[in-house]
């Protein structure tokens, strides 16, 4: 009996009972046995047995009914398949390269929903197990999950095709914005679809079952990663995607991280929240919580308000944002030199542009103005600047980082300009010409005092304003102009001459001061002479000496008048007349008055 059961065993498997490839002994072959390859998958299909219980399963089926069975077999372990009942074909494994993710169709199932473009997700071990996903009432179609990427998968390839798609990168220092393709309907008022908690878009479940919604989303991807996300279920837009011709005017500039440079303060603009009120220069409020602006539902959820925000970019900081949801302005904060003069072109995006060459007209006279004003704009300060003076408006209603100088150049030109050239315009109707050229300093500090006092309501700090003068082509205005410095020069050259006579008169005095002193020796020499010899005796030497010390020519020519000057009796006269002098007592009377006048004398007398 046994032996015909195995010899009818043996005819069945001749008639082509299993299929066996690995290599097992001829009889084990016969008997059912199956051992599958490593990189193969076994397709069991079942030619004898009842019709499947279930209508839904027509052609691959979970309970072990005639057709294509769900199931598979995998490597590494022997199956026992009744001969004659079961045939097994081999189909290689599913392998996903590095980089890519696989996308799955279900071949079979239960049938989708209409609108639905994915099939909903069921627990079936990565479609390796077809009859889970059959019982779990799978459905036909491109699947929700996806399959990770640098991975094997034994997966009936009756039931299931894979495709494969490439991860979806965000290159280091963007954020890759996405746009969902399924979800609920958003309300007609929001832009942005609700934020659901979905592991950055890698669970299409949890954001369908979260009640994701279509269109643009709050989050971004961050850079510097890749992300398994289902290209049928979102859209996800890179610098790599986006450029020329796109409708909706995204560029890869966008996409880019906001840095804020030092010197600058970003004014943060967002195109998303409450209304806020009517009234002019309305500033939202600070909102907590949202991570300086990278988390916008957070924002959102804290009943944040659309348009300039008070909440400030701090200088040196990188911010991973959305540029559908904010627009970053840069302010200056550093210290600003304005200049009134006249401009090149290439000075049109100068914070001063528009503040041209200042003229005056002062009783006929053009005087051309030269100003300089330094001013620095506190981060606090900065947001009013924004909501007053506006800036670029952008048509396609994006974001991100704009590097526009026209809120600085209205406040400088409106402000700042007005004041001066309205003050200067006062000065220049009621000053005359002399007074505006001598009063520089008094206009200066006038001028910086009504410009403190004006950009002070703005919370701006100013500091140095310099007021420089280039005259006009008059020679009369020039000659006005020189005036007070000639006269400054005359002054000074007459003050240094009183100082020379000064002196001069002092060595006078010293001068008469000695001479007196000489005398005064030489009178005491002949006083004691006179005493010693006699007055008679004293007299002759002192003459002799006299004689003796005067210069005489040895040869005389001229008239008679010309030899009186040179021959000595008129000196030896004078002497004899100055001996009697000093024996009657007039020298010691002191110095002759016209000497002393003239010692004491000044050029001011």
């Amino acid at each position: 009996m046994v032996v015909l059961v195995i010899v009818l065993l043996v005819a069945a498997g001749a008639v082509g009972g299993v299929a066996v490839v690995y290599p097992e002994s001829g009889l084990a072959r016969r008997l059912g046995f199956v051992v599958i390859p490593g990189d193969m998958v076994g397709v069991v299909r079942r030619r004898i047995g009842g019709n499947p219980s279930d209508p839904r399963f027509k052609r691959v089926v979970p309970d072990n009914s005639r057709g294509i069975q769900a199931r598979c077999l995998t490597p590494g372990v022997r199956h026992w398949l009744m001969p004659g009942v079961y045939s097994v074909d081999l189909a290689p494994r599913v392998s996903i390269p590095p980089g890519m993710i696989g996308l799955v169709t279900a071949l079979d199932g239960a049938p989708r929903p209409a609108g639905r473009l994915l099939s909903r997700r069921v627990e079936c071990d990565n479609f390796q197990n077809g009859v889970a996903f059959l019982l779990g009432e799978g459905e036909q179609g491109r699947q929700l999950a996806t399959l990770p990427g640098d991975a094997s998968y034994y997966i009936n390839p009756e039931l299931f095709r894979v495709d494969f798609a490439p991860r979806t990168h965000v290159p280091d220092g963007t954020v890759g914005l996405v746009r969902a393709k399924v979800g609920r309907l958003r309300p007609p008022d929001q832009p942005f679809g609700r934020y659901v908690e979905c592991d950055v878009f890698q669970d299409g479940d949890a954001f369908l079952l979260g009640g994701g919604e279509q269109g643009r989303q709050l989050a971004v991807l961050g850079g510097g990663a890749s992300y398994d996300i289902h290209p049928d279920l979102f859209e996800v837009l890179t610098t790599a995607t986006v450029g020329p011709g796109r409708q909706d005017g995204l560029t890869p500039a966008h996409l880019r991280h906001v840095n804020i440079p030092v010197g600058y303060v970003g004014v943060v603009v967002t195109l998303h929240g409450i209304e806020p009120p009517p009234e002019d220069d309305v500033i939202g409020p600070v909102v907590h919580g949202h991570s300086n602006y990278r988390l916008p539902w957070k924002f959102l959820d804290g009943h944040g308000w659309r348009g300039v925000q008070q909440e400030t970019l701090r200088q040196g900081g990188v911010y991973a944002l959305n540029p559908w949801f904010a627009r970053i302005v840069l302010i200056p904060t550093r210290l600003l030199t304005l200049e009134w003069k006249e401009k090149t072109p290439t000075e049109a995006d100068n914070y001063d542009a528009e503040l041209e060459q200042l003229v005056i007209n002062i009783q006929g006279f053009q005087l051309k103005v030269n100003v300089t004003q330094t001013l620095q704009i506190p981060a606090s300060a900065a947001p009013r600047l924004v909501s007053q003076f506006g800036g670029e408006v952008s048509r396609d209603g994006l974001g991100g980082l704009v590097i526009d100088p026209r809120p600085v150049q209205r406040f400088v030109e409106r402000v700042l300009g007005g004041t001066v050239e309205s003050y200067l315009t006062q000065v220049a109707a009621s000053a005359t010409v002399e007074d505006y050229l001598t009063q520089q300093d008094e206009i200066r500090a006038e001028l910086a005092g009504r410009v403190r006092q004006n950009v002070a309501e703005w919370g701006i700090t100013v500091s140095d304003t310099l007021v420089g003068l280039s005259v006009a082509q008059d020679t009369e205005l020039d000659r006005i102009r020189r005036l007070p410095m000639t006269e400054a020069h005359r002054r000074r050259t007459l003050e240094e001459e009183v100082k020379s006579a000064q002196i001069h008169a002092q060595i006078r005095r010293i001068e008469i001061a000695v001479e007196r002193e000489e005398r005064g020796l030489a009178v005491a020499e002949l006083e004691a002479l006179a005493n010693l010899l006699g007055p008679e005796v004293a007299s002759v030497q002192a003459l002799l000496a006299e004689v003796k010390d005067m210069r005489v020519p040895e040869v005389i020519s001229g008239d008679a008048a010309m030899m009186g000057q040179f021959m000595p009796w008129q000196r030896i006269q004078d002497v004899i007349a100055g001996v009697r002098r000093e024996q009657s007592g007039e020298l010691e009377a002191g110095p002759r008055k016209d000497e002393l006048e003239a010692g004491d004398a000044t050029p001011d007398s």
